[in-house]
């Protein structure tokens, strides 16, 4: 008992020292997130101002203050607001360090608590810096030669900036001066490069960019900018760069006061002084001296006079200067020459130099007087000349070499002879060198007949005089001389004959001649031609015309033709004469049948002929002989009765007479045969016959094949045929075809087939038509390509009846034949000493069409030695000594022999067909022996001079064509070792050459055109016993031009309009040319290049291209109506064009007839001189007068001839006045009465031919004018009336009163000098519109009264009213409509209230550009381009998604690129809407216009547009995750939410989102077991929430426990969205996964976001294994021993590791996990994550078993209350007392230290105990 109370009292005294623990006083602390954790301050932070707030508490709400230690702040110590007391400068300190303490009050006698933080406080730069050039000043030189990119040698440039990051990044550029536009800117000739050193140090290069000149410019001043990078407050700073240029000798000399001319005298004295040159060097930097030289001046006037260097006077020398000299006269005066100026280097030799003109205008004086080219002219002249006209191949010049005045002079003529009057001169005064013409003044007196000879010779003086005074003189002598001048003239220019087609040869059509004026046998003889399409079948007498028969004419060939008839006189003066002959039919032509003999058969018994039956014959006659029309009638048949059938006599349809047709009526084999006539009816009437033979058949008919036979589409006689193909190497007994006919009259089963021509190749059953193969057939393309079958078809009847069929089968190619090889055995000499030779070429060939042939060298393969020794493949190796071209067969030696000992060498070459159907079968072989030629220094040598040793080569040119057997070379060779001649040559097989003994010539005509190559390439051997040498020989061919042109047609005909243009095609020809072009020659050769040409009388008419179109040549024209109407000529084809020697040429006719076009518009005839027509009428006249009657005509044929009448315009007589359309008659229509008046009426009208009735043609017309006058016969009966045109006015707006808008104008037919005739205007005032106007009575000018307002009113009508004084008074009336015109003076707006709500508008998201959403439209009350609006989005549109299109005035808005909703879902855009500026109008882009962009509801010209975006579905379902990886224990409660698995859809209107899970559960266990739990339906072991995601615990896992579960869970909104997520779920047992524990100091914060997979991946790469996989959980919740909630425990995260899939014990775990090998590759990781050990996730289940047992002992629990209780109290004590010293130490330390997490975590591994246990882990 005293020792419970002992134990009691202990406990209580235990207690109360823990009470007086707790009381103790607790310290503050600052709060998190303001004890300047994560702080930084900028340096250009003002001082004085806040920077930061400390905030703490006190556990027991004691009030606290703050202090903060150093020089740059200061803290209120009650509110802990800390301010800047100093300014801070980064370059000079980058942080601050301080302390900030924080102090609770205290109680008492206790002290403060006081906790104290050290802070590091970064200062952040502040641009503050400007950028420093180092080093200044800077200068730089460069040669002004040195090229484009060359680095300047410069002081050291150098930049620094003390800010740091991107405000310490400095670029330099240079400046320019933009105020100061300079030509030479130092920019454009040196360019800036900045070097990077380190941060904020910088060194510049100058770089040139343009050449330099010295002399141009020989030193810059370059400014450069540096700048620094900072995007707030860029800052920068200046430096100048003075380069100075180098002078380079690059300059030639220069001429100075430029240019060099003057003016002087001819014939001056030597050495006056002109002008002075003076010339330097152009390198001003060093010049050189500088001499002076002329140079051109050939005449020797002028001289240098030299003063000094670079100096001198040009003077006279001792030549005259002459102004007359012939070159200075033809260059106006002006004589020109040069003066070089040369550089006289430092060594005394030429430099460089320049040279330049000097220009002297030499002045004329008077010393040359006027002179004639000839003194006397004898010409002779034709007597046709006219008045006026020159006189030809007279050329009279009067030359006075002075110039200006010094060279005038007057010219006279002067009669010697009979020449008074006759001619005169041009001109009569004249300077300088002057043509002097002869004009005819008086042309009656020349005339050749004239009886005095004499009176036909003239004589006359043309005198030079100056001052009157006669200088010098020409004689002109002219004799007259006859001429043609007179055309043969026709009777008439149209002629149209007849003739008849059967006229005979020479008999005579039309008398047709012509006349000439001129007389005698030289000019008026005429010859006569016929010329035209068709001219050949007709002829003329050539002396006395006339038109005769030529040739045969036949009307159905050509039934007219149109000739000329050429009238031509002995001075080549021509006429023509159009014929126009008409053929006349005559009946020539019988009928002709279309068969010479018709069969039918017709079953006996029949009433019609089934299919109608139809005899026809065509007669060729035209109109007058019937037109081809046939009257057929039966003439006989063979019939008893004589009247069996019947023929209509129109048509030709044979029918039957009487009821029915029987054989026994026919002849005795029972057919009838009739004789058909057909007549035509021409006159006479001819006839024609053909037999008609109808077969009566009892009851058998012809058999009939049917089918796929082709005689459908082939018109050949004979029967039907199929058409078949097959393989060569089809099977035997395979189908071909088969064959089926019917029989009209029998059973088509008991037909019979059989082939008529037996065949080994194909059999035919006879029942079925089915052709096979034969068994004995060898079918082979090579042997035959093609067969031929014919099938006969018999029937059954009696007698039987046969059809035939023909197969034409067509045997295609199988590539089933071997290769073969040309020669069986293959011989070739192979030298020592030749590597790289072609030893031989073997070759083989394969008749199938697509081989490919492919050569190798097959074993065996045998060799022998010089020595006889058989050598084999085995002791050989022929593959390192000959190659073969696998494609080619070509053998070629690799190595040298010399060494090998061979003597001979026999190889097996295969060829094999690689697209054979079997290529391992498809081959051949052939044995090839080479015989090793032993090495001679002097071997066979080839003695035509193309060979040498060293090439070997022998090169021959040869023409095609050659003839077989021309020798084309002829070789000669010798042996030099055995000194005698060789004749034993050898060459492969060629096919166009061969030897013939030492010769080699031709085996084949070669066609250029027809060979692939041209050239030829072989080797020729000289052969001399063991040894031989080789020429290779090459033979080019070369082209002849063998092949002349060809036309496509050997005429050509067309008929072309006559108004074609120059440039259209009126033909195009084609000329073709068989020769070839293959090489350059022959393109230069041209054998194949053609060229075309015209020839003939008619071709300088027209061109022809190098394509044969012909045109109309240049400025020619085609006219009907005044040339002939069919033209010909002939085309020339040429090759080779401008080699005569090889050229050859082909001809072509070309007939072109011309047609008539509507080109001639009429003309009218009996009009004045003035062009126009007078008629006069009384007004008193009656209608239907006759007032006037119109002629024209037109010159066109046919219709473009015909002429009609119209008016155009009948002015004041309108209705008054008739025209007739055909006789252009005019008459009056009404009474005239009031018309009558002293002026004519004018009346227009058109006479217009009737063009327009032929198609695509226009009439033309011409108009004319008519001056009707009418008497005026009645007073006052004229009614006034307006001739204004137009009642329409107009006037703008705002116009002042008094505004001119109109003035009428109105006339009266009586006399205005009467009371009748004179008018007064005034507007009837009974309208409102009147009042605004006003007009002058007697000037007719309408004016406003008032200001005139469109948008109140645009148009107005008044009447005005014009009446003259006259008795009775006459009044007229008109309506004058006056439009308000447009004055730009209103504003654009759109119509909404103040307050409106914006326009909507819709657009689907992710629509491409150019969708127009709608429109948006506003008023301008102006009109037209005044109310023209333009409109501009002037807010809303930052990001450019839409544009305005303008279109009618309004402003269609559309995007211009796609739009993600998901990203924007909405627009407000502002537009605004204003007047379209003028340039804008004219379709330049209109300036940019700055706008407020707050949007003014008060301002009507701006709206508002909201553009909403609609969502689509175009975005899929996402998970969080694809794979989710929970822990769960295998005690978890049933319905505990294990975890909400997440999926989400960006697009926004999509339905909600479900979840379901798949029917694929799984579970995977770790270990096998033999019970048959897993056996439960695993599916409902989980619920998932089918609205939230929440995954649930259905039912209980402890039996699944070591094995996790693979869920798919899927989400959707709609039924094509779905996405799926695995969800794998571990059930863990206790102690089964271990886990990491992380320092709370670590540097990686490992809560964060994938800062734990990092983990985890890294550990996995670590690892460095594909076994091991590890498995990490994120951070937990944990609970103590006792089941309460930990949440102060160490961050930790449990893991596990896989094996395979499996997981693996903790014991596993452990063991891989110590092994050195994975300590040392993990340790890394292990560090950088501050893992600071590894233990187990769960309780040990071990230890709280022993708890149990403890705590369940009976009668010890007591002890046991005692015992914890001492032990606790022990504990406190303990406890409190250690918190006191530690709080203590905390307050005196300023400095608080970090936990460092322990560096080797595995230590501890195998101590791993379990304080908590995790609930259930996530990853």
């Amino acid at each position: 008992m005293i020792k419970f109370i002992y134990i009691l009292s202990f406990f209580a005294l235990n207690l109360v020292l823990v009470e007086s623990a707790e009381n103790k006083n607790k310290p503050p602390y600052f709060l998190s997130g303001s004890d300047f954790t994560s702080f930084s301050i900028p340096e250009n932070f003002q001082v004085g101002t806040s920077v930061y707030k400390l905030k703490g508490i006190d556990p027991e709400g004691k009030k606290i203050s703050y202090s903060i230690s150093g020089p740059y702040f200061s803290v209120e110590r009650e509110t802990g607001i800390v301010k800047l007391i100093k300014e801070l400068d980064r370059e000079t300190q980058k942080e601050i360090e301080t302390i900030i303490t924080i102090t609770d009050e205290a109680d008492g006698s206790e002290e403060p608590n006081t906790v104290s933080l050290r802070r590091i406080i970064p200062i952040r730069d502040y641009n503050d810096f400007f950028p420093t050039f180092l080093g200044r000043p800077y200068s730089a030189e460069i040669v002004e030669t040195a090229n484009v990119g060359q680095i300047l040698k410069t002081t050291e440039i150098i930049v620094i900036d003390r800010d740091e990051g991107v405000n310490s990044e400095v670029t330099v550029s240079c400046h320019r001066d933009n105020q100061q536009q300079q030509q030479h800117d130092s920019c454009d000739y040196f360019g800036i490069s900045t070097v990077k050193r380190t941060e904020g140090n910088y060194t510049i290069e100058l770089r040139l960019l343009k050449p330099l000149d010295y002399e141009t410019k020989n030193s810059y001043s370059l400014t450069i900018v540096a700048k620094d990078g900072s995007r707030d407050n860029p800052l920068q700073s200046n430096a100048t760069i003075n380069i100075k240029i180098i002078d380079a000798q690059d300059q030639p000399p220069l001429f100075n006061g430029m240019p060099y001319t003057a003016s002087v005298e001819e014939n001056l004295k030597p050495n006056v002084s002109i002008l002075l040159i003076n010339a330097t060097d152009g390198d001003i930097g060093s010049p050189n001296d500088v001499i002076l030289s002329l140079e051109k001046e050939k005449f020797g006037y002028f001289k240098l006079l030299k003063n000094g260097k670079g100096l001198a006077h040009l003077a006279t020398s001792d030549i005259p200067i002459d102004r007359e000299n012939p070159e200075i006269v033809e260059n106006g005066g002006y004589y020109t020459f040069y003066v070089r100026a040369t550089e006289i280097l430092k060594n005394h030799s030429l430099g460089d130099s320049s040279i330049t003109s000097i220009t002297i205008m030499i002045k004329d004086i008077d010393d040359n007087s006027p002179e004639f080219n000839q003194p006397f002219f004898n010409l002779t002249i034709p007597e046709n000349l006219a008045q006026g006209m020159a006189l030809p191949k007279l050329s009279i010049i009067v030359n006075d070499r002075d110039v200006g005045s010094n060279s005038e002079y007057n010219l006279t003529i002067s009669n010697v002879e009979n020449a008074d009057g006759i001619f005169d001169i041009f001109p009569k005064s004249s300077h300088g060198r002057t043509q002097v013409l002869v004009r005819v003044k008086n042309s009656t007196r020349l005339d050749y007949d004239v009886p005095n000879s004499e009176m036909r010779t003239f004589i006359f003086d043309i005198i030079a005089t100056i001052n009157f005074i006669p200088i010098s003189k020409t004689t002109i002598e002219i004799h007259l001389d006859d001429v043609n001048d007179n055309f043969p003239t026709f009777v008439q220019s149209n002629y149209r004959l007849q003739v008849s087609e059967n006229a005979e040869m020479g008999s005579k059509i039309g008398n047709v001649f012509a006349f000439d004026d001129d007389a005698g046998e030289k000019y008026g003889k005429i010859s006569y031609s016929l010329r035209g399409f068709g001219s050949e079948k007709f002829e003329t007498a050539i002396d006395e015309g006339g038109i005769y028969v030529k040739n045969t004419l036949d009307y159905e060939q050509q039934k007219s033709y149109s000739l000329s008839l050429i009238a031509r006189d002995g001075g080549n003066r021509e006429s023509n004469a159009n014929i126009y002959i008409d053929v006349l039919d005559i009946n020539d032509n019988y009928p002709q049948f279309e068969m010479t003999e018709y069969y039918r058969s017709i079953r006996d018994g029949s009433k019609s002929f089934e299919p109608q039956f139809f005899v026809k014959a065509n007669d060729a006659d035209g109109p007058t002989q019937g037109n081809g029309k046939i009257l057929y009638f039966i003439e006989s048949e063979n019939s008893i009765s004589g009247h069996v059938f019947n023929i209509n006599n129109d048509t030709g349809e044979i029918s039957i007479q009487s009821n029915s047709i029987h054989s026994n009526e026919a002849s005795i084999d029972g057919s009838y045969e009739l004789m058909i006539c057909a007549m035509d009816f021409g006159v006479p009437s001819l006839k024609n016959y053909t037999k008609v033979i109808i077969r009566v058949g009892s009851e058998n008919q012809r058999p009939v094949f049917q089918g796929h036979f082709a005689s459908s589409f082939e018109s050949v006689p004979g029967p039907p045929f199929y058409r078949i193909s097959i393989y060569e190497n089809a099977t035997v007994n395979s189908n071909l075809t088969m064959v089926q006919a019917i029989d009209p009259d029998g059973d088509d089963k008991l037909l019979s087939y059989r082939i008529m021509e037996p065949s080994d190749s194909f059999v035919i059953d006879e029942r079925t038509g089915v052709i096979k193969i034969s068994p004995y057939a060898r079918l082979d393309r090579d042997s035959a390509d093609s067969y031929s079958i014919i099938v006969n078809a018999i029937d059954s009847g009696i007698p039987s009846e046969t059809s035939t069929v023909t197969i034409k089968v067509k045997i295609l190619d199988t590539n089933n034949k071997k290769p073969k090889f040309r020669k069986a055995s293959y011989t070739a000499y192979v030298p020592e000493r030749n590597k790289g030779l072609e030893v031989i070429k073997v070759e083989a060939s394969d008749s199938d069409l697509d081989s490919k042939l492919k050569y190798t060298i097959v074993e065996p393969v045998m060799a022998t030695t010089k020595t006889g020794y058989r050598l084999d493949s085995m002791n050989f190796d022929y593959q390192s000594i000959f190659q073969i071209d696998e494609n080619t067969g070509s053998i070629m030696l690799l190595k040298n022999l010399e060494s090998s000992g061979l003597y001979s060498i026999t190889l097996t070459v295969k060829v094999q067909d690689m697209n054979g159907i079997d290529p391992m079968e498809q081959t051949d072989t052939s044995e090839v022996i080479l015989y090793v030629q032993s090495y001679k220094e002097s071997g066979p040598i080839f003695l035509n001079d193309e060979w040498n040793l060293r090439d070997k080569k022998i090169s021959l040119k040869i023409n095609e064509e050659l003839p077989i057997g021309t020798v084309i070379f002829e070789f000669k060779a010798s042996d030099p070792y055995m000194n005698e001649e060789i004749y034993d040559f050898d060459m492969e097989n060629q096919e166009y050459f061969r030897l013939q003994e030492n010769k080699l010539i031709i085996s084949k005509v070669i066609d250029y055109e027809n060979i692939e190559k041209i050239q030829f390439k072989f080797d020729v051997k000289a052969i001399s016993h063991d040894s031989f040498s080789i020429a290779h020989v090459s033979i080019e061919i070369l082209n002849v031009n063998d092949n002349s042109p060809t036309f496509e047609k050997n005429e050509y005909k067309v008929a072309i309009l006559e108004n074609i243009k120059e440039n259209e095609i009126i033909l195009k020809v084609k000329a073709t040319d068989e020769d070839k072009i293959k090489n350059s020659l022959d393109k230069t050769l041209g054998f194949s290049h053609i060229t075309y040409s015209l020839s003939g009388a008619n071709s300088p008419m027209f061109v022809i291209n190098d394509v044969g179109e012909i045109r109309l040549a240049k400025n020619q024209y085609l006219d009907r109506e005044r040339q002939p109407s069919v033209i010909q000529f002939q085309i020339v084809a040429e090759d080779s064009f401008g080699k005569p020697l090889t050229m050859k040429k082909s001809f072509a006719n070309v007939t072109i007839e011309v047609l008539d076009v509507n080109d001639s518009a009429p003309k009218f005839l009996n009009t004045m001189k003035n062009g126009i027509i007078n008629a006069v009428i009384s007004e008193s006249s009656l209608p239907n007068t006759l007032i006037a009657k119109l002629e024209a005509y037109d010159a066109d044929e046919g219709l473009n001839a015909q002429v009609r009448f119209e008016f155009i315009n009948e002015g004041e007589l309108t209705k008054l006045l008739t025209l007739n359309a055909k006789t252009g008659e005019l008459k009056t229509l009404k009474f005239l009465t009031g018309r009558g008046r002293f002026e004519p009426y004018e009346v227009v009208v058109r006479a217009i031919d009737n063009g327009n009735l032929i198609p695509k043609q226009q009439s033309l017309f011409t108009d004319q004018i008519l001056h009707i006058f009418i008497g005026d016969t009645f007073q006052n009966d004229g009614t006034p009336f307006f001739t204004n045109t137009e009642d329409e006015a107009s006037i703008y707006e705002n116009s002042p009163v008094g505004t001119k808008v109109y003035q009428v104008f109105a006339k009266d037919p009586d006399d205005p000098q009467t009371l009748s005739g004179m008018l007064r205007y005034r507007i009837q005032d009974d309208i409102e519109d009147a009042k605004y106007f006003k007009i002058e009575a007697l000037t007719g000018v309408v004016t406003n009264t008032r200001v005139l307002d469109r948008e109140v009113k645009s148009k107005y009508n008044v009447i005005v009213e014009v009446s003259d004084q006259g008795e009775p008074i006459q009044i007229a009336t008109r309506v004058l409509k006056i439009e308000v015109l447009d004055v730009d003076d209103e504003e654009p707006t759109f119509i909404r209230e103040v307050n409106s709500k914006p326009i909507e508008m819709a657009v689907l998201e992710e629509q491409s550009s150019g969708i127009i959403l709608g429109n948006v439209t506003a008023i301008d009350k102006d009109i037209g381009e005044n109310g023209a609006i333009d409109y501009a989005i002037v807010d809303g549109n930052e990001l450019g998604f839409f544009k305005l299109i303008i279109a009618n005035n309004s402003a269609l808005i559309t995007t211009t690129k796609p739009i993600d909703r998901e990203e924007f879902d909405r627009f407000l855009l502002t537009i605004k809407c204003f007047k379209m500026t003028q340039s804008h109008n004219n379709g330049r882009q209109r300036s940019a216009i700055n706008y407020a962009r707050n949007y003014d509801v008060n301002d009507l010209s701006q709206i508002q547009v909201l553009i909403v975006i609609l969502d689509i579905d175009d975005h899929e379902l996402e998970f969080e995750r694809k794979n989710y990886m929970i822990g769960i224990r295998n005690t978890i409660p049933i319905n505990t939410v294990i975890y909400k698995v997440r999926a989400y859809d960006k697009d926004s209107e999509n339905s909600p989102i479900k979840y379901h899970f798949s029917n694929n559960t799984q579970y995977v266990s770790q270990y096998y077991r033999k019970d048959s739990k897993y056996k439960d339906d695993i599916e409902s072991i989980f619920k998932l929430n089918k609205k939230t995601g929440e995954i649930l615990l259905a039912k209980s896992v402890s039996d699944y426990v070591d094995g996790h579960f693979v869920l798919h869970i899927h989400a959707s909104n709609n039924q094509f969205s779905d996405s799926e997520a695995t969800v794998k779920i571990f059930v863990i047992r206790d102690k089964s996964i271990m886990k990491f524990v992380f320092s709370k100091t670590s540097p990686v914060d490992i809560e964060q976001p994938n800062s734990l997979s990092k983990f985890a991946e890294k550990l996995q790469e670590k690892m460095n294994t594909s076994e091991i996989e590890i498995v990490t959980f994120d951070a937990q919740v944990l609970y103590k021993p006792d089941k309460a909630l930990d949440f102060t425990s160490t961050t930790s995260s449990c893991f596990k590791l896989l094996r395979n899939g499996n997981s693996l014990s903790t014991q596993e775990t452990k063991k891989i996990l110590n092994s050195e090998e994975m300590k040392n590759r993990l340790r890394e990781t292990y560090l950088e994550y501050s893992v600071d050990s590894i233990d187990l996730c769960s309780f040990s289940s071990e230890s709280s078993a022993q708890i149990s047992s403890i705590m369940s002992s009976s009668g010890n629990w007591l002890v046991f209350l005692a015992l914890l209780v001492l032990i606790a109290s022990l504990c406190s004590t303990l406890a409190a007392f250690c918190l006191f010293r530690r709080a203590e130490m905390s307050m005196k330390s300023p400095i608080l230290h970090h936990r460092i997490s322990n560096p080797d975590i595995y230590n501890g591994i195998n101590d791993i105990g379990a304080p908590h246990e995790p609930i259930y882990t996530i990853m």
